[in-house]
């Protein structure tokens, strides 16, 4: 059996950037590096796996990855390019613990993984930016 104990110092940087759709070509870098947050947070990752089998031919897994919580605040976001002035309130993003377990197996010629990680992420706002477009869900309650 080996087990793994990983302690980590994670960077988390958020975004907060929203643009009317006819807005889009006026879209500027430094507006989007302008809504970015970054937050520093120590973090923790246990794994263990075992080999099976009468020749150690089939390896069991699991790891739980990130196993303190936290929640990291977005800013009020402005929306760019509206005549209105509108302002879409900040959230939170969480950053929760995951779990995945995995089963492998493994001779002179196959070898054959499978895995499975049960975890939803949630969070209160999200971003995408693609191709210098931004698009955004509505605050979930």
């Amino acid at each position: 059996m080996a087990i793994g104990v990983t302690p980590k110092l994670q960077t988390i940087e958020t975004y907060h950037y929203i643009t009317e759709m006819d807005n889009e070509d006026d879209i500027e870098t430094s507006d989007i590096e302008d809504s970015r947050a970054t937050y520093s947070h120590i973090n923790l990752d246990i794994g263990a796996s075992m080999r099976l089998g009468e020749h150690n031919q089939w390896m069991v897994g699991v790891v739980a990855k990130n196993l303190i919580s936290k929640d990291f605040d977005l800013s009020d976001a402005p929306v760019r390019g509206s005549s209105n002035n509108l302002v879409v309130e900040g959230g939170t993003v969480s950053l929760k613990p995951q779990f995945r377990a995995g089963v492998s197996y493994s001779n002179n010629w196959l070898i054959n993984s499978s895995g499975v990680a049960p975890t939803t992420i949630q969070s209160r706002s999200l971003i995408g930016i693609l191709s210098n477009r931004s698009r955004t869900a509505p605050p979930t309650k």
